[in-house]
């Protein structure tokens, strides 16, 4: 209801707006809209808990389009040029977001110049690391506990960039000493493990996270220039037969840009796998016990 309130308003001011004084030619109703869509008439107030509603940003298009000429120009370029002007006030972790739905509203427009830069830099970010999920063993995983790796998958150049991913095997709230290099202290860890399990606990009981240590290396993979960092090791049992295959997990990377930072989340790929077919035991080798008795 609400956003057929700020349709209808739209097409008030549309009506009017041929007849208004230049100083009273505003793009701000607009803005309203583009805010509430995303989450909240606020642009502060916008946070990673809210959710886009969907069509609203091809139907501000339109609207603005709508306008005459030569008004419909002039309100789209306002409209662009406030897409960078504003980042500033925009919550870290709805950069992406914000900035993807705004070009569904402004196209290439040369005032959304600055704000397409930054658009791009997350672009290249996003496709240089990938989040890497995957099976310890055989897919055919049963109802009998099993392992998942979780690994970051990388150019070298971006860890180089951003200095490494040893921050996110840190919980910094809740220690002393942490430099975050600009950015608030995060507890990169717990926020991880409570997005993994939230994500996995429809289907899988979780047994454990276990996360690598703080001064892990980077290793080199086949594909040219990349490189993998082991992250976390999720150990799992499926709920039942059913279960054909591992959800998406999450985990937010944080970057500095020319508006301050940004949190772009990284999602692994759906992982299928087999509870219905009991696997086959792992081959083990050079095993050693050791047992301590008091």
């Amino acid at each position: 209801q609400a956003m057929q309130l700020f349709g209808a308003a739209a097409m008030v001011y549309g009506s009017k707006v041929a007849d208004l004084p230049e100083d009273e030619h505003s793009v701000e109703m607009f803005n309203n809209w583009f805010y509430g869509a995303l989450g909240a008439s606020d642009l502060g107030a916008i946070d990673e808990g809210s959710t886009l509603v969907r069509d609203e940003p091809k139907k501000i298009r339109e609207a603005i389009l709508a306008l005459p000429e030569p008004l419909a120009e002039e309100h789209m370029a306002r409209f662009a040029g406030n897409l960078f002007s504003r980042m500033s006030s925009v919550n870290p972790a709805i950069k992406l977001r914000y900035l993807e739905a705004g070009f569904e509203i402004v196209g290439d427009h040369p005032q959304a110049y600055e704000a397409k830069k930054v658009f791009d830099y997350y672009m290249d970010l996003t496709s240089e690391i990938q989040l890497d999920v995957a099976v310890d063993g055989s897919a055919d995983i049963g109802t009998d506990p099993f392992g998942l790796k979780v690994q970051l998958k990388h150019t070298a150049i971006i860890e180089k960039e951003s200095g490494g991913f040893s921050r996110y095997l840190q919980n910094q709230q809740n220690s002393n000493g942490f430099y975050n290099y600009g950015r608030p202290m995060e507890n990169y860890r717990d926020k991880f493990e409570d997005a993994a399990r939230a994500a996995l606990e429809e289907s899988f009981e979780v047994m454990s996270v276990t996360f690598n240590k703080e001064d892990v290396n980077s290793k080199p993979i086949e594909r040219y220039g990349w490189r993998r960092t082991p992250y976390a090791y999720i150990l799992l049992k499926a709920k039942g037969e059913e279960v054909d295959r591992v959800p998406q997990l999450k985990i937010d990377l944080d970057f500095l840009d020319t508006s301050g930072y940004a949190v772009l989340p990284i999602v692994s790929p759906v992982v299928p796998v087999n509870a219905s077919t009991t696997p086959e035991p792992q081959p083990m080798q050079a095993l050693a016990v050791t047992q301590t008795l008091d």
